[in-house]
């Protein structure tokens, strides 16, 4: 007998007595559809109940391969069961199918194009590198803003400074910010060293005629004691020219009539003295004030100025 596939309409010839009087479940060799087949009712072998088979023609292609499946029928409550999910599914598949496709232009331009706007990860986290950098660079820059700013203040007003935080403190921390090419030289002990009410005269001695004589104070504003505070004095001539130094420890002086009394000698020994009169040049307190004096003799007629400056001290005991 001819029996057609319900879904594709394959046309197969299955052999009648294969099939029971009740029907039985065969499956399409092609598209794999399920239904029942029922043998022909009153010797029409050719017509198969509630699927009527349509005029054969003479280029239509006949299957002998329609599969019986087993005669064992399905509990009840698994056919329901099956069938209710099979309903489910369906229910599922037809919403999300009869949803309309959104239109991404109309719903603003916070959702953009898959393929546009959109950046690589790896780009976005180059970004991300980038932004940390920049605050690092951000941070570096104010941390070297409030060092300079603490550095200059200790440098031109260091009596503002306690002494723990005074220059010297500092630089450990301020080392990275020297160059090998401009480092600057160690200091020698007159970095903060000031000299207050310099003045020069001159003086009649009874043993070694005329002197010149450089007076003035040196103040320390090193935050610790320094000690063997060591002056230089220069006679320049009226073309700028030096003409002649000399050294002298702050801490010895003499008075107007000592000078007069003295011989340049005894003066010139005096000057040596590294710890001073009274030992007034031996850990001088910071804050601190001591004097000094420089004693020429001999000196030319072309003298016309002279310069004063610190030139070494030493960390007191």
């Amino acid at each position: 007998m001819l029996i057609q596939c319900e879904k594709c309409h394959t046309i197969f010839n299955l052999e009648e007595t294969l099939l029971k009087k009740g029907g039985s479940k065969v499956r399409c060799s092609r598209c794999g559809n399920i239904f029942m087949a029922y043998p022909s009712v009153n010797g029409e072998k050719d017509v198969v109940e509630d699927a009527p088979v349509p005029s054969i023609q003479s280029d239509t292609e006949i299957i002998d391969q329609l599969i019986l499946i087993g005669d064992e029928e399905e509990p009840r409550g698994v056919a329901e069961k099956n069938k209710a999910f099979e309903e489910d599914l369906e229910s599922v598949y037809g919403d999300v199918l009869s949803e309309p496709v959104p239109d991404l232009e109309k719903m603003g331009p916070e959702i953009a194009p898959y393929n546009e706007g959109i950046e690589p990860i790896g780009k976005m986290v180059s970004q991300k590198k980038r932004s940390k950098g920049g605050l690092r660079i951000v941070l570096l820059a104010i941390l070297l803003v409030i060092l300079g700013g603490a550095a200059a203040m200790t440098y031109w007003n260091p009596e503002l400074i306690q002494p723990y935080l005074s220059f010297e403190s500092f630089q450990p921390y301020l080392s990275f910010l020297k160059t090998p090419e401009k480092e600057k030289p160690a200091d020698a002990g007159v970095r903060l060293l000031q000299l207050e009410s310099v003045a020069g005269s001159f003086v009649d001695s009874h043993k070694s005629g005329q002197f010149f004589v450089i007076r003035g104070t040196v103040h320390s504003q090193y935050p610790k004691p320094r000690s063997h505070i060591l002056i230089k004095g220069s006679i320049l001539d009226n073309k700028g020219k030096v003409i002649e130094s000399r050294d002298a420890y702050a801490g010895n002086t003499f008075t107007e009539e000592e000078l007069k009394t003295l011989s340049v000698e005894e003066i010139l020994k005096a000057m040596k003295n590294r710890d001073g009169m009274a030992r007034q040049n031996f850990n001088v307190p910071s804050g601190s004030s001591i004097p000094f004096m420089i004693v020429y003799d001999n000196l030319p007629d072309t003298l016309s100025e002279f310069a004063v400056e610190a030139v070494s001290s030493s960390p007191g005991a």
